[in-house]
Parts: C-alpha cells; sequence; structure tokens
C-alpha cells in the first residue's frame, strides 16, 4: 500500500511544501493576497498558534510564486525569522539576489550603516523588473526582533525595515506575522506604529487576525 501524508500537522506550522495540504482557508489566502497586490505592509495578528505562520507559508507564498498577482511568479521573495540577530538573518537570505561580489559581514555592514541602503539595494535588484513588480519581504515571528535581538540590533533592523516599506516610490513589500500581545511594543517605534496604523486604516480598522 502506497503512504499517504498525513494532513493533519498538529501544533506545527503549515509549510511552502504543504501548500496542496493547506485547504479550507482558501477565503483568507485570497484576502492576503488582495491585500499583498495593494500594500506595501502587511501585518498577519493572532494569538499563538493560531495559524499565522501557515496562512504565509503554505498559502500567500505558494500562491504568489503560483502567479497569483499578475507577474508575481518572477518576484524576488525572501521569507526568514528575526531570531537574535534580524539584520544577519536579513542580508543571509539578500546576499544571492542583492549582493554582488559582497560577503556576508559586508552586506550586514551595509544594511547597518544607513537606513536607506537596504532600500537601495533592492531598487537596484529590480531594474530588469516591470515597474509594478515587488520585492517580498517575508519575516515570520516577528515577534522575536523585540524578544530576542538586541536593543542596538533591533533599531538598526527597524530603520531598514520601515524605510523600504515606507519611502515614496519603494520597490519593497513586506509581510510580517505577529503574535498579538506584542502590540504594545509598537509605541517604542513610531515609524513602524505609523505603518501598522496605516495598514489598519487602509483596511476598516481590522487586522489580519488569524
Amino acid at each position: 500500500m502506497a503512504d499517504i501524508r498525513n494532513p493533519f500537522k498538529g501544533l506545527e506550522p503549515f509549510q511552502q511544501t504543504d501548500a496542496t495540504l493547506f485547504f479550507g482557508r482558501e477565503e483568507l489566502v485570497a484576502r492576503i493576497v488582495d491585500r499583498v497586490r495593494e500594500c506595501r505592509f502587511i501585518a498577519v495578528v493572532g494569538a499563538s498558534g493560531s495559524g499565522k505562520s501557515s496562512l504565509v507559508r503554505a498559502g500567500l507564498i505558494p500562491a504568489v510564486r503560483a502567479g497569483k498577482i499578475a507577474g508575481s511568479e518572477s518576484w524576488p521573495l525572501v521569507m526568514f525569522t528575526p531570531g537574535p540577530q534580524p539584520v544577519q538573518a536579513l542580508a543571509a537570505r539578500l546576499l544571492s539576489i542583492v549582493g554582488g561580489n559582497r560577503l556576508l559581514p559586508e552586506l550586514v555592514a551595509l544594511i547597518n550603516a544607513e537606513s536607506d541602503n537596504l532600500n537601495q539595494m533592492i531598487a537596484g535588484a529590480m531594474v530588469d523588473h516591470p515597474e509594478d513588480a515587488r520585492f517580498v519581504i517575508v519575516i515570520d515571528q516577528f515577534e522575536e526582533v523585540f524578544t530576542r535581538a538586541s536593543a542596538v540590533e533591533r533599531e538598526r533592523f527597524l530603520e531598514a525595515l520601515t524605510t523600504a516599506a515606507n519611502i515614496n516610490g519603494g520597490r519593497a513589500t513586506v509581510v510580517i506575522t505577529m503574535r498579538a500581545d506584542y502590540f504594545d511594543r509598537l509605541s517604542e517605534y513610531p515609524l513602524l506604529a505609523r505603518l501598522f496604523e496605516g495598514f489598519r486604516s487602509a483596511h476598516h480598522g481590522g487586522d489580519d487576525r488569524q
């Protein structure tokens, strides 16, 4: 008898390779795909274990890569969790796309040096793409920025990220998943709070709570 994959993951999140098993949430996936089409900052916020990571990993990312948004199958897309060194985690995922001849420490130093450098690197990577194409940065478990990173590391990461997501004419689209109980930390970072508020206002004041 052929082995049949168990479609039930228990407490483990669905991954990109589980997209064919991630059914019953088509409406949620369609909603978040629409928001990626419309917005440059998308927050999927909810309680721990509520399916945020699964929605993004097994729903959104496969949809983008399958071209559910016109042309999105060719969009650059990186995904990572912040960990204790979010700038390095980001740089490691960007290296093969925007790194050129740079080594990882050089890319980390460049992102840390100036808040607009990340945006500039992304702009350079998008030169040969259509004007409406996006560079998608997916950050899962965003709360790790607050729980695992040092204050200095957190500041540098958030400055680069919020600049890339907010600057006029920028090509980055940032998608995060975050536990709802970390909302109170946003007040410490006005630019990040403004991105959250802008996203909520654009969608009738509601979060994507999963």
